[in-house]
C-alpha cells in the first residue's frame, strides 16, 4: 500500500489507475508518535505501527512526499494502532 502525507496525492493515485470498473478508496490515519529512525530500530522489535520516512533518493519518493508503516506481526487491528483510521473516502465506480 503506498501512504502519502498529502491527500491530494492520494486521491491522484486512488483513481488515475481505475478503468471505471473499480471503486477506489482514501483513508486518513493520524499517528501519535514521531518516525522511528530506520538505522537504530530493530523492525522485529516494534510493538505498534510505526511512520518510517524514507530517504528522499529519487523524485518519485519527493513527489509522493512518501511515508511507510512498519506493522509488528503478532499484533494485528485497534491494538496495533494508537487511533484508528479517522476518515474513510469511498470512491464507487460505475
Amino acid at each position: 500500500m503506498d501512504s502519502t502525507r498529502n491527500p491530494l496525492v492520494a486521491l491522484y493515485f486512488a483513481v488515475t489507475e481505475n478503468l471505471g470498473d473499480q471503486d477506489g478508496a482514501v483513508f486518513a490515519y493520524m499517528h501519535s508518535f514521531l518516525p522511528v529512525d530506520a538505522n537504530t530500530t530493530n523492525p522485529f522489535s516494534i510493538k505498534r505501527v510505526e511512520l518510517y520516512e524514507p530517504a528522499l533518493i529519487e523524485q518519485r519518493l519527493v513527489a509522493q512526499d512518501s511515508v511507510f508503516t512498519a506493522e509488528p506481526p503478532h499484533v494485528r487491528g485497534a491494538k496495533a494502532l494508537e487511533r484508528p483510521f479517522i476518515i474513510g473516502v469511498f470512491l464507487p465506480g460505475p
